[in-house]
């Protein structure tokens, strides 16, 4: 039996309960009771999210023992959905002698995680930009770590025309159990014949951030979530010139 079916990661009277073994009768040795704990995704993980000792032991002419499981708050900070365990009797034994098993011989306990949702914001590694070969980076950042990749909408406005003058990526993917990642915003010179223009700016959002799990949750936008570049021009004015076609004419007419 357990003490309670569900546990919290954050300190205090709610982050551990008891895993109790039970006998039907007296036994004259003490009963090692051996646990076991299921597998698979989504599963809370030994030593990563809870710990557990894996062996109850019940002192001679006794009818119970427990042992505790504690949830564990991971540092730094991991937001996660609530994860569960199954913990299974794997086997029993008395003086060297195999204990049959009763009915009840598994338990789910859940793991209630203690961290808000992450939020989100912008950084841009510079705000000004050279035509020519200029580029920044453009780095998403969460407040606290996620169990799941995150996927982050960017959105461009501004004087500037995406491809003409400025390459962005749509989205920047921060992978799990990471706090950031970059996008490059890279400047687009003219081909030849270089144009002379006015400098022109790249307003960059976020758009959207969702957390990429079985429910498609979406992360709190934060401040700051945009930023505004500036793509300096690096052609000089056009310089005008006067050409004829013919060094002289003629009075007459027609010549």
């Amino acid at each position: 039996s357990v003490g309670s079916e569900s546990i919290t990661e954050a300190a205090g009277p709610t982050q551990s309960t008891l895993v109790k073994a039970t006998l039907d009768s007296l036994a004259g040795f003490d009963v090692i009771v051996k646990l076991g704990l299921s597998q698979g995704v989504g599963v809370a993980q030994k030593d990563k999210d809870f710990t557990l000792p894996m062996t109850i032991t019940i002192s001679a002419k006794a009818f119970s023992a427990s042992v505790t499981l504690t949830a564990i708050d991971e540092h730094p900070s991991l937001y996660e959905l609530t994860e569960s365990m199954k913990i299974f009797i794997d086997s029993a034994s008395t003086n060297n002698t195999p204990v049959a098993l009763g009915n009840t011989t598994t338990q789910t306990v859940k793991i209630i995680d203690n961290e808000p949702v992450p939020t989100v914001s912008l950084l841009v590694g510079t705000t000004t930009l050279d035509e020519a070969g200029g580029s920044t980076t453009v780095t998403a950042m969460l407040d606290i770590r996620s169990a799941f990749e995150v996927t982050v909408t960017l959105t461009a406005t501004g004087t500037a025309t995406k491809t003409l003058d400025y390459i962005l990526p749509e989205t920047i993917k921060i992978l799990a159990e990471t706090l950031s990642a970059f996008g490059v915003l890279a400047a687009v010179d003219e081909v030849r014949p270089a144009l002379d223009e006015v400098n022109e700016t790249v307003d960059i959002s976020i758009t959207s951030a969702r957390d990429i799990n079985p429910v498609n949750f979406d992360m709190v936008i934060g401040a700051p979530s945009s930023a505004i570049v500036t793509i300096i021009d690096d052609d000089p004015p056009p310089a005008v010139v006067m050409s004829v076609g013919k060094g002289s004419i003629d009075e007459d007419i027609g010549g």
